[in-house]
């Protein structure tokens, strides 16, 4: 199921569970997917690939804490209140999350107070921000990292790798997405 608007692509799929045993259990999946076409348009644009996937999850992890939903639709005689259930927690936790990504400055106000949205990671964060003209949100954030992560301050020495390597370097860790964002948005967050 799919719902477009001009900055976004809001995407709910079913899966089915490697698992499933017949008769026994029969999981379905659901999960939420934010698309933005102008983070894909802005990478297209510089020859950069991002298919602009930035948000989402399993319905589950879009809950505060997170955690895992599945529905067991093995049980003929259980399976339309597991399918109720299901359509009720997409109404909960998919719906809003949509329309909280038709509102960018609301997106933005989230980011700059640390209340991120259920973005694929810190350099998703940062690529929303710089392709919607929110730089100064993505540089709040990434100095916020550096304050609440003393060994993402290490960004600056990684810039040259991801500069000498052009970004084909593997990241792991908040300094090398710092790094990796600092390269290829060409923004600092000292």
């Amino acid at each position: 199921m799919t719902r477009k608007t001009a900055a976004n692509r809001y995407e709910i799929a079913f899966l089915s569970s490697q698992y499933n045993k017949p008769g026994i259990h029969a999981a379905m999946n659901i999960f939420a997917t934010v698309t933005s076409t102008t983070v894909r348009r802005w990478h297209t644009k510089r020859g950069i690939e991002h298919d602009g996937a930035i948000a989402g999850g399993n319905l589950g992890n879009l809950r505060n804490p997170p955690r895992w939903l599945e529905w067991n639709l093995a049980d003929p005689v259980g399976r339309p209140t597991q399918i109720d259930q299901a359509c009720a927690t997409i109404e909960e936790l998919a719906h809003p999350l949509f329309d909280l990504f038709d509102d960018h400055d609301e997106v933005a106000r989230r980011i700059a107070a640390g209340s991120v949205p259920q973005f694929h990671g810190t350099v998703n964060i940062i690529a929303w921000c710089v392709a919607n003209g929110y730089e100064e949100t993505a540089i709040m954030y990434g100095r916020r990292l550096i304050d609440k992560h003393p060994d993402a301050g290490s960004y600056r020495e990684r810039i040259a790798l991801f500069e000498n390597t052009s970004g084909l370097f593997p990241r792991s860790g908040i300094a090398d997405d710092l790094a990796y964002a600092a390269t290829v948005y060409r923004i600092r967050f000292d």
